[in-house]
């Protein structure tokens, strides 16, 4: 297979496999917004955005990540921006939106001009919460 078919492949598959992922968001009563801000190695400022979601069938909570956004300035206006961006992309109705979750950062969890106070007209019935990620040390070890 040339390369190039092998991209449009998984291109396509990678199409099929979100809109599902957003058909059962959008079946919901209620999903959250996850997201994080990050530099790649290129150094392009990335922003990785999941929803957490209740599914009705099978009456639990699933959480998938819906891939990354790149962002031109890491302001909050500008986060803020993108996931509306990204929301309305996607055709998911904002109403349902109960919690949205950070990292802690004063520029997406600031209570005086941070994302969440931006989003906060837009999303009237969530509620916030910081996300502490532990760090994670990795040592050698030698298993036997």
């Amino acid at each position: 297979m040339r390369y190039t078919y092998v991209i449009a492949y998984i291109t396509i598959c990678g199409i099929l496999i979100k809109e599902k992922l957003v058909d059962n968001i959008r079946a919901t009563s209620a999903f959250s917004i996850l997201v994080n801000e990050s530099t790649d190695i290129s150094g392009k400022e990335q922003l990785a955005i999941g929803l957490p979601y209740y599914e009705t069938k099978e009456k639990n909570v699933k959480e998938e990540f819906m891939g990354f956004v790149e962002l031109e300035k890491t302001n909050a206006q500008t986060i803020a921006v993108e996931i509306n961006r990204f929301i309305n992309t996607v055709n998911i109705d904002a109403n349902k939106c109960v919690g949205k979750g950070y990292d802690g950062c004063a520029t997406m969890a600031g209570n005086d001009c941070g994302v969440q106070k931006i989003l906060r007209e837009t999303y009237k019935k969530e509620f916030i919460f910081s996300l502490r990620l532990p760090q994670i040390k990795l040592r050698g070890k030698r298993f036997k």
